[in-house]
């Protein structure tokens, strides 16, 4: 079968480009680049070779990027592969990447050396490495280069770095690059990692390049990711982007895990948002809650805020439950222990939102006792 031709890009112009078979690839016009690294660019399409794999010579010199093309009139075009580069040579190049060296890396790059090359660790390319610490220029450069946008290894992809350490321009380049949002190489998907380590500017770049919102992974979604780890910010933003079913690393109600953890912010967002507060808490997190808050005081009061509202009224459902008057004392201990031993800014909180419950403290407290020394 013969080979499909290369296409010519005719635009009449007066200079004309020859590959070493002798084909024509280009006729343009000298005065439309500025120099010879510009035509290189404007041939990478057609030849499918970044410029750095690629040499023009005019009568038998290779011409320089900066060469100026006016007084030519031919050019021959010649395609490098890449060198075979020693382990050495990568471990520098991946070292030039991390520092964030363009000029350096513009020299290895002309060699020219493949991008993709793992160091010996076995955990790192060049733009890996640009991505993870936030290097804008050198990840454009890789990527120019000819870089796999979606090579992932063991810590994930460059996205995926990148969106995990909160590096928006990085995340904005290699978005423009087609990087794919939702791959997970290393288990773990781009906006699950932005919004566990609370990255909530990165979160609305990848909600706004069409990230799955609801994407489940071995410890969850986005949104159980950071609800769990008390990103407000984050949470907002998922749940102004439609997300609604947080998942965490087990299926315990999100609102209790919040709720456990004292993250009040989230917990207000959650319940505003109608968010697990009917779904039933399993009894084995009940008996959690209760033994912990006995044991560990105020690290729990956050309970205060969504026992009443979530927790009771999921375990109604179960009219044989004996907990549920234990349950009610341990909610509203924690309150009056949180009015005890909170500030002031705290306390006008509980007055003006829950003073009612303070009229019930010790019959509550009276459950409490009742309760505890009956199934001791």
């Amino acid at each position: 079968m013969p080979k499909k031709a290369v296409p010519v890009a005719t635009t009449g112009g007066s200079l004309r480009i020859w590959t070493v078979s002798g084909q024509e690839i280009a006729a343009v016009n000298p005065e439309d680049f500025q120099d010879a690294r510009a035509l290189k660019k404007h041939l990478e399409p057609l030849c499918k070779v970044p410029r750095f794999r690629q040499r023009l010579t005019w009568k038998g010199d290779v011409l320089k990027d900066d060469a100026r093309l006016e007084s030519i009139s031919k050019l021959q075009l010649i395609l490098l592969p890449y060198t075979k580069a020693s382990q050495k040579e990568v471990d520098t190049f991946v070292t030039v990447a991390a520092k964030g060296q363009v000029e350096e890396a513009e020299q290895i790059l002309q060699l020219p050396q493949n991008p993709d090359k793992v160091e010996k660790s076995g955990v790192a390319t060049p733009l890996l490495e640009a991505c993870r610490l936030g290097h804008v220029e050198m990840a454009r450069l890789l990527l120019e280069a000819g870089a796999n946008k979606n090579l992932g290894l063991v810590n994930g992809t460059p996205l995926a770095l990148a969106s995990r350490q909160g590096h928006q321009e990085v995340v904005r380049v290699l978005l423009k690059a087609s990087a794919w949002v939702d791959e997970a190489s290393a288990g773990y998907p781009p906006l699950f990692l932005a919004a566990a380590a609370g990255q909530a500017p990165v979160v609305r770049q990848l909600l706004k390049a069409r990230a799955d919102k609801d994407l489940r992974t071995a410890n969850g979604n986005a949104l159980g990711a950071a609800s769990s780890m008390g990103h407000a910010d984050v949470v907002r933003a998922l749940i102004d982007a439609g997300a609604v079913k947080p998942k965490g690393l087990t299926d315990t109600n999100m609102l209790f895990v919040v709720a456990f953890k004292g993250h009040l912010d989230v917990m207000r967002l959650l319940i505003e948002n109608r968010i697990e507060l009917h779904r039933p808490v399993h009894k084995r997190d009940h008996l959690a809650m209760t033994t912990t808050l006995f044991a560990n005081g105020n690290r729990l009061f956050a309970m205060w805020i969504i026992m009443p509202a979530c927790t009771l009224s999921s375990m109604s459902e179960d009219p044989t439950s004996w907990k549920k008057p234990l349950l009610v004392g341990a909610v509203i201990l924690s309150i009056v222990a949180l009015y005890l031993l909170g500030g002031d800014e705290m306390k006008r909180e509980i007055r003006g939102k829950w003073a009612a419950f303070f009229e019930w403290k010790y019959l509550c407290l009276c459950y409490i006792r009742h309760y505890i020394m009956k199934y001791k």
